[in-house]
């Protein structure tokens, strides 16, 4: 979100080193989250499902053992390269804002930057909203992407909005956002499963894998209609006129718009000038 205000090596090498931790870092939680889960249904789960979990639960431990191990690696190799020293460096808390605007030679304020990020990602939300027809999964995704990406912006720039912020436009974003992610959850259940039962070579265990993806492929289709239900086209163009009313671009194509200088009276940003 702020790559805009930094130089570009940086974004690559900070992006970079991230990334492949995040996705070591998530490795391990996605056996976190499934055991989790296998423990909220292990009560009231019927017989057929029953094999299948004390198998995952068991290999639970092992993997993310493996997980763990290749995550820690993966920090170690960071540390190796310095690398939070190099944005300590670069990024403390008392680096002068000015030497930040002078590597990137960039002048706005982040309350201007706020105005444009939060405009362009509203944009986004909005094509994707146009396109969401059905409840095809792949169309739920791309929509659940979109919303979280206009959520985030939100948060990112939550200190530069009004004092209504959390209260008034954020709520209907956020609880898109959790419809989706259960949305989503249910389908990645449902694809681990199938994906274990191929792998499994007792057939009593693949019978009882089937079984418990056969729940979140029951689970995915019921939380795609009651999203459906709740998805209301008033309410998601209530959010957008709000904020495109306080950004001072009503009436503008949101394909188009680049929006009007931010000025002090902008009510979305409390200070647009403020660093």
């Amino acid at each position: 979100v702020l790559g805009e205000f930094l130089p570009a090596k940086h974004v690559k090498r900070i992006q970079r080193t991230i990334n492949k931790l995040r996705r070591a870092a998530g490795r391990v939680r996605d056996w976190d989250v499934l055991a989790v889960e296998l423990g909220n249904i292990r009560d009231q789960a019927p017989p057929s499902e029953q094999l299948a979990i004390d198998h995952l639960l068991d290999q639970y431990r092992h993997r993310r053992a493996a997980g763990l191990e290749k995550l820690t690696r993966r920090v170690r190799r960071i540390e190796r390269k310095d690398f939070w020293d190099w944005v300590a460096k670069h990024y403390s808390a008392h680096l002068p804002i000015e030497e930040v605007r002078a590597a990137k030679e960039d002048e706005r304020s982040l309350g201007q930057l706020a105005i444009e990020k939060i405009r362009q990602e509203l944009e986004i939300f909005e094509r994707a909203s146009q396109s969401y027809r059905t409840g095809d999964v792949e169309q739920l995704h791309l929509l659940r992407l979109a919303v979280k990406r206009f959520r985030y912006v939100l948060e990112v720039f939550a200190g530069c909005l009004g004092p209504n912020f959390r209260s008034g436009i954020y709520q209907p974003v956020a609880r898109w956002q959790e419809s989706l992610g259960a949305i989503n959850d249910a389908h990645e259940f449902s694809l681990r499963f199938d994906q274990l039962a191929k792998e499994a070579t007792e057939d009593e265990i693949v019978r009882s894998l089937i079984a418990v993806r056969d729940r979140y492929t029951q689970q995915l289709e019921q939380a795609a209609w009651q999203f459906r239900e709740g998805w209301s086209e008033g309410e998601r163009n209530q959010v957008a006129r709000e904020i495109r009313s306080a950004l001072g671009i009503t009436g503008v194509d949101p394909a188009t718009a680049n929006g009007p200088p931010p000025t002090d009276s902008n009510p979305l940003v409390a200070n647009p000038d403020s660093d």
